[in-house]
């Protein structure tokens, strides 16, 4: 599966093992924000709580809530779960790809993989922090997804791609990138009905496939950490 392991297995494993961390603070701190969004979204700002249906993550981050209340909590926790992905992600994946340099073809898609990836991470502080109009906003909240999209497919072919790697690396990827391509199916689909439709689409499906993410990643890291560990077994004759 992997290559350069014999040297650097030791320290991999730790990055990988940081990477599922922070996946897993992730999805803990991603709820606790959504639990503390005060209130409101566009079409009825006196709502109570966050949506699933009518929220959008962005609406998480500005200092004050739709419904006027203070959100000093939720937009912190949001921050907090933005940064230690990013740090994880970039971490992670910025070491993964050299990992598959014996195939010209995995060479070449995990190295866009990890790119895209890495890129997404930044992208998404441009997004929470900076509405300077809503057309940047809008143009650059189209973007992520399409990258973090492409990602997810190179890494998936590339898992399945190499025989010898882990089933729970594969198909937790596999499972990520057919819910991707999924959701932005069904966000197209209803881009053809009136605005509410697309919306509630668009933004449920982002807001859950935050979580689907976040597993994924950790159902990637432990195919590594399983691989890493039969390494060992075969180069000790166990």
């Amino acid at each position: 599966m992997f290559v350069n392991l014999r040297n650097n297995g030791k320290n991999f494993k730790v990055i990988t093992i940081v990477f599922m961390i922070t996946a897993a603070i992730s999805i803990v701190t991603f709820v606790l924000t959504m639990a503390y969004y005060p209130g409101g979204h566009e079409w009825n700002t006196s709502h109570e709580g966050y949506s699933l249906l009518y929220n959008a993550i962005c609406d998480l981050c500005p200092a004050v809530a739709l419904n006027g209340e203070p959100n000093i909590i939720s937009r912190a926790l949001l921050l907090i779960t933005t940064t230690v992905q990013t740090i994880g992600v970039t971490l992670f994946f910025s070491v993964f790809y050299k990992l598959f340099q014996e195939r010209r073809t995995t060479r070449y898609l995990s190295l866009v993989g990890s790119s895209f990836l890495i890129f997404v991470g930044p992208l998404n502080y441009v997004i929470f922090l900076l509405h300077r109009t809503r057309k940047f906003h809008m143009t650059v909240v189209v973007i992520n997804p399409i990258l973090l999209v492409i990602a997810i497919i190179c890494y998936t072919v590339v898992l399945f791609i190499l025989s010898d790697t882990p089933n729970i690396a594969k198909y937790s990827f596999l499972a990520l990138a057919s819910l991707s391509v999924l959701y932005s199916i069904l966000v197209g689909i209803a881009s053809t009905f009136d605005i509410i439709t697309e919306q509630i689409i668009h933004r449920m499906g982002n807001s859950l496939l935050q979580y689907v993410i976040a597993v994924a990643y950790i159902g990637l890291g432990i195919g590594v950490i399983k691989y890493l560990n039969q390494s060992n077994e075969r180069d000790l004759g166990v």
